[in-house]
């Protein structure tokens, strides 16, 4: 599952020198462009990134929330309605109610011991939860999950 860096980049340097000709053609000074130049790389370096590790069994999983769409996620419905995956949306529905929970506080930046606290459940508790969950979606990673 690889990605050829070298050849992405120069996929993304080809676009963007393109662009900036068309700048230059309109007229942009060369510090708007170098600006532009700047921050589409750091979108480019942060898109990269996140496809090297994305994969549905890493513990970052549920730790990660778009900067471009902020959608508050308070009741373990919504969190259900936002899954895209396939195969994490039936493991987390058939989940109960406490996971989720668990789930909606680590996207809300609570710590484990934080956590724990506010759900009344011992520290442990929580990461034994977690680590069950971690266990249902490796196995699951390569299967199909068929909907009834």
């Amino acid at each position: 599952m690889g990605h050829n860096h070298g050849r992405d980049y120069k996929e993304w340097l080809d676009k963007k020198e393109k662009e900036e000709r068309l700048l230059r053609q309109l007229g942009v000074d060369e510090g708007t462009i170098q600006i532009l130049r700047n921050y589409d790389y750091r979108l480019f370096l942060d898109d990269r990134r996140f496809t090297d590790h994305e994969r549905a069994t890493s513990e970052g999983l549920f730790l990660m929330v778009p900067a471009y769409d902020p959608v508050i996620i308070a009741t373990p419905e919504k969190l259900l309605d936002e899954i895209e995956d396939v195969t994490v949306y039936y493991v987390l529905k058939k989940s109960d109610r406490r996971l989720l929970e668990i789930l909606i506080l680590l996207m809300q930046d609570y710590t484990i011991e934080e956590i724990a606290e506010d759900l009344h459940m011992s520290t442990n508790a929580v990461y034994k939860r977690l680590e069950k969950l971690r266990k249902k979606l490796r196995y699951t990673d390569n299967l199909v999950i068929w909907h009834k």
